[in-house]
């Protein structure tokens, strides 16, 4: 039966993921990656992972193109060929791990999914995890790393969701050490950017800026050197003040009521001041974060743009622009009430061989 009876949270939904699987090798390109988070997501919530010592077993998980709008800036329109086009192409493209065989430690290779199913008149796609995928997705009670979708829905580069998850892992210790081919290895880019320098470039800088400005983790590096070669980027990692879990109130529990009731209040009138006291909190805490925050702007940026030609400051720019123009001075900007039409009309009276910002062309 396919895993669709409980409705997903628009706002919440959680991906948890074995440590292994976080640094293991693969290549995956945005929306590939967005399918596996997706899926995870769902099959857990639906209890479509089944994973335990004597078998392993997915049920389908169906993953709606509806989720995806939700989550991910996708295009209505295309999103579910989007999403038809990343499950092919994930079915050619296997998890490389590393596991314990026979006692020693070997590299394998995983499909992710071991069924697929196009569902275009209900604009979905119906997956079965390979059951050898479900030890690093299901029932992961320890050496995990866990975050919100909603925190990285807005990434657009896969390096940049993978480089995320691995600073995740570390964000309780607040610094992650990871060497140059590690990195390089666990991103599968090894034979690429030779050069730190374009490393940094196509790679670290854009995803550290994207996680700065995107998600919830602030995010920097430096780098560490052994004799003259870069060997490791050296991440300090901590989540950003606003989006840290905001303190749990205590319960509103008889020894509560009795710790901070008041001379002469018998129980009862205790609690009840108590718990108005506490919906007034949470009443004047929505309030707050609803109410916009006025902005303090100077009178000349909110004062009306006058348009009239006849009015003086139009008349101000219009003499600053002739004088400019006699001077010889190049004119890269003009007052934002000033007309371009009335300064390119004497100018081209000047002679002038200048453009004003907005101009199509050199006049002659």
């Amino acid at each position: 039966m396919v895993a669709t009876k409980k409705v997903l949270s628009k706002a919440t939904p959680l991906i948890t993921k074995s440590n292994k699987l976080v640094e293991a090798c693969y290549r995956l390109d945005l929306v590939e990656l967005r399918i596996i988070m997706a899926a995870i997501h769902i099959g857990r919530v639906n209890d479509c992972l089944v994973s335990g010592p004597e078998r392993d077993l997915c049920k389908p998980i169906q993953i709606k193109a509806s989720l995806f709008t939700e989550h991910f800036p996708m295009g209505e329109r295309v999103v579910y060929e989007q999403i038809r086009k990343g499950v092919k192409s994930l079915l050619r493209k296997p998890l490389s791990a590393i596991e314990p065989i026979n006692g020693r430690e070997c590299p394998v290779d995983i499909p992710w999914f071991s069924r697929a199913v196009y569902l275009k008149h209900e604009a979905a796609i119906e997956v079965e995890f390979n059951h050898h995928v479900l030890p690093y997705i299901a029932r992961v009670n320890s050496e995990f790393t866990e975050y919100r979708l909603e925190k990285i829905g807005r990434l657009s580069s896969a390096h940049a969701v993978r480089i995320y998850e691995l600073l995740s892992q570390y964000l309780s210790i607040g610094k992650r050490d990871v060497e140059v081919d590690w990195l390089k290895s666990t991103l599968m880019i090894e034979h690429e950017y030779p050069v730190i320098a374009d490393l940094r470039k196509r790679v670290i800088d854009p995803s550290v800026r994207q996680i700065n400005d995107l998600t919830d983790l602030q995010v920097s590096y430096v780098q560490k050197k052994k004799g003259h070669k870069i060997v490791s980027f050296l991440f300090s990692i901590e989540m950003k003040a606003d989006h840290m879990p905001k303190p749990k109130l205590p319960a509103i529990s008889d020894a509560y009521i009795a710790e901070h009731a008041r001379p002469g209040e018998n129980v009862v009138e205790a609690g009840s001041r108590l718990r108005a006291e506490r919906a007034a909190m949470k009443k004047s805490a929505a309030a707050a974060q609803k109410e916009p925050v006025p902005l303090d702007l100077p009178e000349s940026i909110t004062a009306p743009v006058p348009q009239n030609r006849d009015h003086p400051a139009v008349k101000r720019a219009r003499q600053e622009a002739l004088d400019a123009s006699r001077k010889g001075k190049l004119l890269v900007a003009a007052r934002p009430f000033a007309s371009d039409q009335v300064m390119r009309d004497q100018l081209e009276k000047l002679g002038q061989k200048r453009l004003l910002p907005g101009s199509d062309s050199e006049k002659p």
